[in-house]
Parts: structure tokens; C-alpha cells; sequence
């Protein structure tokens, strides 16, 4: 009995005619590896094609026999996608199969962060730096999950320890300067700041909250300055401006106060909040006219605004008037 071709090809000739050269069979299909399947899964989410992608990892791992890389693929689709609860199902059972992988108790703790889970991203990073003792960015991680714990000296140790093993980071001095911030240990806040700065002058946001300290501490020169970097980094933040032309009302100085407020407003006319800053300058000034035309658009943005109105110092002398009586009622 003759033995049948591995490949048969349905119009297979039987001898191949003089002069032409016969072609090979067509080789057989052979299945994806499972590195295959993840770069072809990779590719989708590349192309934005998050579903097609997680369709493509659980393929992977029903083909494979040792699934922890497949589903530690699937919980990264997951979370680029933002499905938390999903990814984070994905990185446990990855950890159940490997439950030594530092990186995927990394990943693991972000999804949890990512799905407002602190106290159980914290576990993950604890995991995490079980094994990696010496991994900044686990000790970074777990400082910001603590906060959002509100266990603020453990904070506090989690950033110095990622400090002490990268020193320059502006952005673990920034956060070293909120939990600082929001213990009201002002100095010690002012002073991270000034380190975050030093390493990084753009940074906005640790601008910002050193005007905040300034303020806080009575400083109200230097807050000034800092908030002027803030905007020479975002000029078009509307809150940068009301907040600087805060400084200048308390400082005294009203005109670069009103233009402080009209620059915020410029940016952002529903603030209510600006409105009244703004009316509060005027008053100052001694400009009723710009003073009510303020506080009409104010109040009506929002109303709550009439009951303030007669607990602030500078409207006193015009609260007979006619047309703020009338406003106000």
C-alpha cells in the first residue's frame, strides 16, 4: 500500500513537464509560540485595539502550560486600558503561577493605587520590596500609597529610603515636601521643595506649594517670586494668577492686584471665586462702579457668594449703598 504524502496538495501534478521547475510543497502550519501570541497581542494594543489585544492574551493562556508571562501580559493590556479591578484579577493570577516576580508586584500595586485601593497597593509594594530591597521606584510607590492611606510618617520613611538610594529625583522631594505639607511642618515642607527646585527649576508644581509655605510662614515677598516661576512655566494657569494677586492684596499693593485678578479672569470668566477677588481690589481702589458690576456677575454665578459679601472688611463702607443693598438682598 502506498504511503500517502505528510502534505498532500489537492492539484499536485504527477510529473513535472520538461524545461519547468517543479514547485515545493507548501510548508505546514506550524502553531504560534506563546512569544508570538504576546508580540501579536502587543501590536494590538500598540493600534489602540485594547479588547482585540486581551482577547489575544487569553488565547495565550489557555494554549499555555506555564501562563504567569501570559497573564502578567494580560494585566499590562488591562491596565493601559484602565480596567483596574480586571488587572489587577490578571497580575494575582500571574503571581500565583511566579509569586517571585518583583515587577509584576509592582504592577500589581499600581492597578490597586490605580483602582483606589492604597491600603492593598501597599502590600503589593511591601511584596515588592521584599524581593527588591534596593528598588527606588517600590519605595516611591509605596510612599504615595501610604499617603493616600493618610499614614504619613510611614510616608515619610518609604520616601526617605527612596532618596537615599536616588538622591537627585525632584519628584520624590516634592512628594517628601506634601507629606510634610500636610503634617504642617512648614520648614522642613519649604526645605524639600528647595531640593525638588534644585533639581528640577520647571517643576510647577513644587513652585507652587513653596508659595503656599512663604505664605504660610509670612513670607509674603518670596511667595510672590514663586509664584511668578509658576507662571513663567504656565502662564495661562488662572489659579496662579488669583492666588498671586492674593499676595499683592495682602502686601498692600491693589493695582498689581487688580491686574493679577484680571489676568485670571481673562483665563477663566465663570470663576466665581476670581470675580470676587477682583471686586474685593476695586473696593480697595475705591471704584464702586467696577466694584458692583464684579460682584453682580459673582453672585450670580453663585448665589451663596450675597451672604459673604457683608463679613469682608473691604465692602463695608459701600454696604448702605442703594445698589448693594439691592444686590444683596
Amino acid at each position: 500500500m502506498p504511503k500517502a504524502p505528510e502534505y498532500p496538495l489537492p492539484f499536485a501534478r504527477e510529473s513535472t513537464p520538461e524545461g519547468e521547475e517543479r514547485r515545493p510543497h507548501a510548508a505546514p502550519t506550524r502553531p504560534e509560540s506563546l512569544d508570538e501570541i504576546l508580540d501579536r497581542a502587543r501590536r494590538l494594543l500598540d493600534a489602540g485595539d485594547a479588547d482585540g489585544a486581551t482577547e489575544v492574551c487569553r488565547e495565550a493562556i489557555e494554549r499555555s502550560s506555564g501562563p504567569a508571562e501570559a497573564w502578567r501580559q494580560l494585566g499590562i493590556i488591562l491596565e493601559a486600558a484602565g480596567r483596574w479591578p480586571e488587572a489587577c484579577e490578571a497580575f494575582e493570577r500571574s503571581l500565583a503561577g511566579e509569586p517571585g516576580n518583583a515587577e509584576v508586584w509592582l504592577h500589581l500595586g499600581n492597578a490597586r493605587i490605580s483602582g483606589d485601593q492604597p491600603a492593598r497597593a501597599s502590600e503589593a509594594y511591601e511584596e515588592m520590596l521584599r524581593l527588591r530591597p534596593r528598588d527606588a521606584r517600590g519605595w516611591f510607590n509605596l510612599g504615595f500609597a501610604l499617603c493616600r492611606s493618610s499614614r504619613l510618617e510611614q510616608a515619610r520613611h518609604a520616601y526617605r529610603e527612596a532618596l537615599r538610594l536616588r538622591p537627585e529625583d525632584a519628584g520624590t522631594w516634592y512628594n517628601l515636601g506634601n507629606v510634610y505639607l500636610d503634617s504642617g511642618r512648614m520648614d522642613e515642607a519649604g526645605t524639600c521643595y528647595e531640593q525638588a527646585l534644585a533639581f528640577d527649576a520647571a517643576e510647577a508644581d513644587a513652585w507652587t506649594n513653596l508659595a503656599l509655605v512663604r505664605a504660610t510662614q509670612g513670607r509674603m515677598q518670596d511667595a510672590a517670586r514663586c509664584y511668578l516661576k509658576v507662571l513663567e512655566v504656565r502662564p495661562r494657569s488662572a489659579s496662579t494668577w488669583n492666588a498671586l494677586g492674593a499676595i499683592w492684596s495682602r502686601l498692600g499693593d491693589n493695582d498689581r492686584a487688580l491686574d493679577c485678578f484680571k489676568a485670571a479672569i481673562k483665563i477663566d470668566e465663570q470663576a466665581a471665586a476670581y470675580l470676587l477677588n477682583r471686586a474685593l481690589a476695586h473696593a480697595r481702589l475705591g471704584d464702586e462702579g467696577a466694584m458692583i458690576e464684579d460682584l453682580e456677575r459673582a453672585i450670580r454665578l453663585n448665589p451663596l457668594l450675597a451672604d459673604l459679601v457683608p463679613t469682608l472688611t473691604p465692602f463695608a463702607p459701600y454696604l448702605e449703598s442703594e445698589r448693594v443693598q439691592r444686590l444683596l438682598s
